[in-house]
């Protein structure tokens, strides 16, 4: 089937992360709202997950996400799209406190 033909079809891919971050979880909505050809972007913020309605390539998706550092898998082909695990990836978030911090005295 022709690519041009299929164009205005629209396909619903459901994204899975390793983000637990609600900031970090909106930064990657919006680096999925950028790519060309995606309609919406709904997150899941409990799964830490996103459905994407688009006319894109999945692997645009997962390259907008995995650019920020984090890994995804895509569903529901069950292909993996995974990042590689690096130490960048797995503290790439600066909005979480530092459980490693001793508390302040009051």
């Amino acid at each position: 089937m022709d690519k041009a033909s299929n164009s205005s079809e629209q396909t619903l891919t459901h994204i899975e992360t390793d983000i637990n971050c609600a900031i970090c979880l909106e930064d990657a909505r919006q680096a999925l709202v950028a790519v060309s050809d995606v309609e919406e972007v709904k997150v899941d913020s409990a799964a830490g997950s996103f459905a994407v309605v688009h006319n894109a390539e999945p692997d645009r998706l997962v390259e907008a996400v995995t650019r920020l550092g984090y890994r995804t898998v895509t569903a529901p082909t069950g292909e993996l799209g995974m990042g590689p695990v690096t130490v960048e990836s797995v503290a790439s978030c600066t909005h979480q406190p530092d459980s490693s911090a001793e508390p302040k005295a009051p």
